[in-house]
């Protein structure tokens, strides 16, 4: 048998495949057909009972887990032959969560098995801000690149909603809307649609805001203990991507003409102001007086459910805190991000601040270069309103109190003006739009199980 040398062949690293081709067609070998290579490798903090699509040159499979421990060891069914090139995507995300690959997300096929992706999912207890898009189309970086709505597409979700969002109407019986309309029975002659739930927190609200000094409902969508609503959870529901109208996903929630909604929390902790949210301001968050207030009939809309998105309490919080240099890392556990903490966060301007990012992921602090602005949401994770100068956990801001009470940068454009981006001053916890001209502080963020230099 003639053997033919071909540079392409070399060049390409095919000879592994065209030595076992000849060799098996002049039935050397060693006998038996030789095993085609596959790709695979694991997927860490992978939520059980969900499901995960991966997908590579094409195809798409879907992987499942049973345990947020074990990491899940996957494989492709597809096969390849030695020197042919391979890319694994996310397709789509499990419920509730935002995954990565994180390591060997491309490369090209040996003669053996690739075992080494990486692929890497964390919850998103955080709702995203709704800021996408500008009106000629083009994104509204840095907030649109990341998060719930960057991934809206491939989303698994419960119910519906725009981009990130994700509601499930719920009738005043207790069951889940169906076909656009609730089951009629004796007890409710007239059953409709009166709550809504939000899949990502987990919190139900009422559908309609009410007068803000109606008392809270005993018994509403078969569920009890409602209840005013937090500032962080009020904002949570915030869609401040919306050019006009009520800064709200209106297909699930009413949109009333009053558009200032209270909360359960005063200023400093006195009676004197109540935070409250603007949805006809995008959700700038302030305070009010009550007879201001009054004045602007506020309304509430009323809520119940675990409070996952209360103020952090310091005697529960737990921040772990790692020096790095002069500065510091700082970890949210609960809500899955981690925090680059300057001792002096700098004084820039917006275009400054985002401009900032690259010259800090080059050094890769803390081994990480996926470092952030944060959006408007994950900087307010941080507030604590019943402190001021600064409303935070002294944890977090360690001795250095006074730089702290100051304004500080989002990520998050001002959608209806292309002059000012949304930051928030923690001297009391007010979250406005400012001129991106202006001097404000800067700090940093990632997603804590991510490392995607």
């Amino acid at each position: 048998m003639k053997i033919l040398h071909n540079r392409h062949v070399l060049r390409h690293g095919y000879l592994p495949a065209l030595l076992s081709a000849l060799l098996s067609a002049c039935g050397g070998g060693g006998g038996g057909a030789q095993v085609p290579p596959t790709v695979g490798g694991q997927v860490q903090g992978f939520r059980p009972n969900t499901t995960l699509s991966l997908g590579i040159n094409g195809f798409v499979e879907n992987f499942s887990s049973q345990s947020y421990s074990v990491p899940l060891n996957f494989k492709f069914s597809q096969s390849f032959n030695s020197g042919d090139s391979y890319s694994v995507t996310v397709e789509r995300h499990p419920q509730g969560q935002i995954c990565a690959v994180t390591s060997r997300a491309t490369g090209y096929i040996q003669s053996s098995d690739v075992t080494g992706v990486q692929v890497e999912c964390h919850d998103t207890l955080l709702n995203d801000t709704g800021i996408s898009r500008a009106a000629d189309g083009s994104l509204l970086l840095p907030d649109a690149g990341d998060g719930r709505d960057a991934q809206a597409s491939r989303l698994t979700k419960v119910g519906a909603g725009v981009l990130g969002f994700d509601f499930t109407k719920i009738c005043s019986s207790g069951d889940v809307v169906f076909s656009d309309s609730c089951p009629i029975t004796p007890a409710f002659p007239q059953n409709v649609w009166s709550c809504t739930r939000d899949n990502v927190t987990g919190l139900v609200w009422s559908r309609d805001s009410h007068a803000s000094d109606a008392s809270a409902p005993a018994l509403l969508c078969g569920k009890t203990g409602w209840r005013r609503p937090t500032t962080h959870e009020l904002l949570s529901i915030v869609h401040a991507g919306k050019p006009s109208g009520t800064a709200i996903d209106t297909d699930y929630f009413s949109a009333q003409p009053s558009v200032f909604l209270a909360t359960d929390s005063y200023v400093d902790g006195t009676a004197g102001k109540v935070w409250g949210v603007d949805f006809g301001n995008l959700g700038a968050a302030s305070g009010i007086t009550p007879a201001a207030a009054a004045a602007a009939s506020a309304r509430v809309r009323w809520i119940t459910g675990t409070a996952m998105l209360n103020d952090p309490s310091p005697a529960v919080q737990s921040y772990q805190r790692t020096p790095i240099g002069t500065d510091f890392v700082l970890v949210d556990t609960r809500r899955e991000l981690m925090w680059l903490i300057p001792q002096n966060p700098a004084l820039k301007t917006w275009d400054d601040a985002v401009a900032s990012v690259a010259g800090i992921n080059s050094v890769q602090p803390g081994g990480y270069g996926d470092w952030r602005l944060p959006d408007r949401n994950e900087l307010d994770s941080l507030v604590l309103r019943s402190a001021k100068n600064p409303a935070l956990d002294a944890g977090f801001y360690g001795d250095n109190a006074t730089t702290f009470s100051q304004s500080f940068w989002t990520g998050s454009p001002y959608v209806v003006d292309s002059r000012l981006a949304w930051g928030i001053d923690f001297s009391y916890g007010d979250i406005s739009p400012y001129t991106k001209s202006t001097s404000a502080r800067v700090i940093y963020v990632r997603a804590r199980v991510f490392n995607t230099p």
